[in-house]
């Protein structure tokens, strides 16, 4: 099969497409036959660790959509034929195994493109928003960096939740987007000044919930902005 890889240094980005041997699944995986593949900025952070020591070759791509060709012994659920989207690495190929407890059913209305971009950013999102930050109906959602591809999951989620959502962005074009995905409140700004307008919009209460896809910049000023026992869930730093 024909799959991509990359070489990373601190200087230099090198892409190569290579013949390599179809993988075999283990006992908990699935073998898919790769229709789409998403690409995400991580691949292409050297800090991130997604590439191994620098220097090195790595096979990529870390999420994507197709067909499943073969199923692991203990890998349940799921049957050869059926259409999947999930984590996975090397998704940059013509084959790609996935680990069956990151595979999800691939909705029909779909097409492989579409499946492809969503399971990365709504894991993180649901990570967040769900297992760890306990985000309930009526409470105050806070997403620093909401026009970001977590950022927007966030928002989705957040809504479905029954939650209220706060966004910041450098963009105003795309906070007047987001609008229609039900961003009840939008601020436009770069820096860390966003926190009079969050307790102002939450009758000085704070958000309970806060998603920073900033990083550091903003990590102060969403302290003071935050409900009493509010959570903090920092997201690709």
């Amino acid at each position: 099969m024909q799959s991509y890889w990359m070489l990373m240094t601190e200087t230099d980005t090198a892409l190569e497409l290579r013949d390599t041997p179809t993988p075999e699944p283990g006992s908990r995986q699935l073998l898919v036959r790769m229709r789409a593949a998403s690409l995400n900025r991580g691949e292409f952070l050297l800090g991130h660790g997604l590439h191994g020591k620098p220097g090195s070759w790595k096979a990529i791509g870390g999420e994507g959509a197709g067909e499943v060709v073969a199923v692991g012994a203990e890998a349940s659920g799921f049957k050869p034929g059926d259409r999947v989207m999930g984590r996975c690495a090397g998704a940059f190929a013509e084959y790609a195994l996935m680990e069956v407890a990151e595979a999800m059913p691939m909705p029909a209305n779909l097409s492989f493109e579409q499946a492809a971009s969503i399971p990365l950013t709504f894991l993180v999102a649901f990570d967040m928003l769900v297992l760890q930050g306990r985000l309930k109906a009526g409470e105050w959602l806070l997403i620093n960096g909401v026009s970001s591809g977590v950022g927007v999951a966030s928002l989705q989620l957040g809504k479905a939740l029954g939650a209220k959502v706060i966004g910041t962005s450098g963009s105003a074009e795309k906070l007047a987007s987001l609008k229609a995905l039900g961003l009840d409140v939008a601020l436009h700004t770069r820096s860390a000044d966003f926190g009079p307008a969050v307790m102002d919009a939450t009758d000085g209460k704070g958000a309970n919930l806060v998603i920073n896809t900033v990083g550091g910049t903003v990590f102060a000023e969403n302290i003071p902005a935050m409900a009493f026992e509010g959570r903090l869930a920092t997201g690709g730093y």
